[in-house]
């Protein structure tokens, strides 16, 4: 009995023992297992020393609290356990627990007082634990918003200057374009691929050259470039572009970047084309004024020239119409004051010598009343009143009629000569005015040559003009005095004693010059002289 109780005792001994031996192991293990813990937590701390700037902690994994944290660390934890960090540690503990849960890196932005932390979440799930690094990112956020002002801005300050920035990598042929490019540009950025060759197919056919020119000059001769071109449309309208490129070298020192802007410079480019157009138009009207000043200086100037021409021609004539209105009053009152002498010594006076004194008086009427009547015809020439009436006219009937009359009085027999060459045809003009100018030079023609040979009438009949020549062979005129010729009141020396008025020429030609026409005068002293009449067909 005492056996089986002893037998009993000694394995419940041995029960307990092993038990015993059980737990020592297994505490044998944990404290081992703590050991280890504690042995990587001190080399984990080592690794983030108190004097990182930076905080540093470490959490459990499902419990989530604090296991270890540097200086930096454990005022965030004071705040995040204060009363004013209560919510932020509720997004705190959510941004853990997704982290730990779902085994990955996590990183997160949040405010810690006056301050913006950055958090990296980088979970060991098998070791149960969480570390936890944190930076103060309140510099680098204020840079951020600045940096997104300035994008903002630089966004605003493209729109309003119709510009987009670009850039081709050489290498791979990519090319980026800045938001606002495809706005000056005009196409959709969902739908148009930005590249170098769909850029070219945009312009000008014009332009391609041009622009395909450019880029490869930058990148052969490694400096920018600076053109202007046109990106044309469907319905052919078109915007002027200014693009400039830079270049940016690798370090083999070839060009590995082109970078740059294209500018909208429409607006610019047709105000400058409206300046220089009406720039050359101002030029235009300039250079019309200047001529028009010219011309109304040169005019100003004939007109003085002219003017004086006139005053000096009124003192001729003047003094001419006086000597030519005395002569013929000067004999008529000699021969009056004849008469009455003849009257006074016999009043049984002869017919035949009253007939000789009455004769010279109504041949000296006769004079004055012709001389009257050119001066009235000079007076309406010279104040524009005579009147022109253009017909067309068969030239050689009407010379042959003028012909007939002048042949038919001439006392001596002689005749003018007719000559026609070419192939006739009508032209227009006053008869009236060239019947009165070929009169006074048939007239002439006989007058100053009696006793020669018969005057001449030739016309010529040309494509583009005809010519009327009337010549004679009688005294000629000397050549010094052939500029006054057709000049009121002006005779040559040698035809002082012939019968005239020196009024004929000078209505001659101001009539053939109100018909469009030009007379000329050759002549030789003692040999003749040969009248020319051009009218243009």
């Amino acid at each position: 009995m005492e056996i089986e109780l002893l037998e009993k005792a000694l394995k419940r001994q041995k029960l307990a023992r092993k038990e015993a031996e059980s737990l020592l192991e297994r505490k044998s293990l944990e404290l081992y297992n703590a050991n280890l813990r504690l042995q990587e937590v001190i080399t984990n701390t080592n690794l983030f020393p108190e004097e990182n700037p930076n905080p540093v902690m470490r959490c459990s994994g499902h419990t989530y609290d604090l296991m270890y944290a540097n200086k930096h660390g454990k005022e965030i934890n004071m705040f995040l356990n204060s009363y004013t960090g209560r919510r932020v540690k509720e997004k705190f503990t959510q941004e853990l627990s997704l982290s730990f849960e779902k085994g990955i890196h996590n990183q997160f932005d949040m405010a810690i007082e006056n301050k913006t932390m950055r958090f990296n979440l980088v979970p060991f799930p098998l070791k149960n634990y969480i570390n936890i690094y944190a930076s103060d990112i309140t510099d680098i956020k204020a840079t951020e918003v600045r940096m997104q002002n300035i994008t903002a801005t630089l966004k605003q300050a493209q729109q309003l200057a119709r510009m987009g920035s670009w850039e081709l990598d050489i290498a791979s042929n990519h090319m980026i374009w800045s938001e606002e490019l495809f706005h000056v540009l005009q196409v959709d950025p969902e739908k148009f691929i930005p590249s170098h060759e769909s850029y070219i197919n945009l312009l000008h056919p014009d332009d391609k050259q041009i622009s395909n020119d450019a880029v490869n000059k930058a990148i052969k001769y490694k400096k920018e470039f600076v053109l202007i071109h046109r990106r044309i449309f469907d319905n052919r309208e078109e915007i002027y572009l200014e693009c400039r490129g830079q270049i940016d070298l690798g370090k083999d020192g070839k060009v590995k970047r082109l970078y740059g802007i294209c500018i909208d410079v429409s607006s610019k480019i047709k105000a400058q084309q409206a300046k220089e157009g009406f720039t050359k138009e101002l030029e235009v009207k300039v250079k019309e004024r200047t001529e028009e000043l010219i011309n109304s200086e040169h005019k100003l100037r004939l007109s003085l020239v002219k003017e004086k021409e006139l005053g000096e021609l009124k003192t001729s004539f003047v003094s001419m119409a006086s000597h030519q209105f005395r002569t013929p009053l000067a004999v008529i009152q000699s021969n009056l004051g004849l008469l009455e002498i003849l009257n006074s010594i016999d009043e049984n006076q002869e017919p035949e010598k009253y007939k000789k004194v009455t004769g010279r008086i109504a041949g000296e009427i006769t004079k004055m009343t012709e001389l009257i009547d050119e001066v009235l015809i000079l007076g309406k020439l010279t104040s524009g009143n005579v009147h022109y009436d253009p017909q067309d006219i068969d030239l050689i009937e009407c010379c042959k009629v003028l012909n007939k009359q002048f042949n038919s009085i001439q006392q001596d027999g002689r005749i003018i000569d007719f000559e026609i060459e070419g192939q006739p045809y009508n032209i227009k003009l006053d008869s009236k005015l060239l019947t009165h100018s070929l009169s006074n030079l048939f007239s002439n023609a006989f007058k100053y040559s009696e006793k020669k040979n018969n005057p001449k009438l030739k016309i010529i009949f040309r494509p583009k003009e005809l010519s009327i020549i009337v010549k004679d062979y009688g005294i000629g005129i000397s050549h010094t005095e052939i500029p006054n010729l057709f000049q009121p009141f002006f005779r040559a020396k040698n035809a002082t004693e012939i019968k005239g008025t020196g009024l004929g020429l000078s209505i001659a030609k101001e009539y053939i010059e109100i018909n469009k026409g030009h007379i000329d005068v050759k002549s030789v002293l003692g040999e003749g002289s040969c009248f020319e009449i051009k009218f243009n067909r």
